[in-house]
């Protein structure tokens, strides 16, 4: 399996923002990114959450998941091991985020992706 660990659906909601604080370490290198869509309705979420799964394991990428929490929303959510900014918000802007989160040793980066 490619995932870092994964959390039960029952596990306590937490905001992206607040992962980024909480889950890195001075030496760990991540990216938070979801491909919920607030207004989505279940089936197409879990669609599109599997199918960035899928495109991130197809690049050998690392990921845990996480039960998130962007503006009040519930969301699916993966902590991506080693990825690049630069890959990380083009991930956010395939599936439509408002935003994502990048963390490296001395960096903690909320990357928006609307105005």
């Amino acid at each position: 399996m490619s995932s870092m660990g994964e959390f039960p659906d029952e596990a306590p909601t937490m905001d992206l923002r607040k992962i980024a604080f909480r889950v890195a370490s001075p030496f760990e290198t991540f990216g938070l990114v979801s491909a919920y869509r607030a207004g989505g309705d279940r089936f197409e979420n879990e669609f599109r959450h599997e199918s960035l799964k899928k495109e991130l394991e197809g690049l050998g990428l690392r990921y845990g998941e996480y039960l998130g929490q962007w503006e009040g929303n519930r969301e699916k959510s993966l902590a991506v091991k080693d990825i690049s900014p630069e890959t990380l918000e083009e991930f956010g802007r395939r599936y439509g985020q408002d935003a994502v989160v990048y963390v490296a040793p001395g960096v903690r980066k909320l990357i928006r992706l609307r105005a």
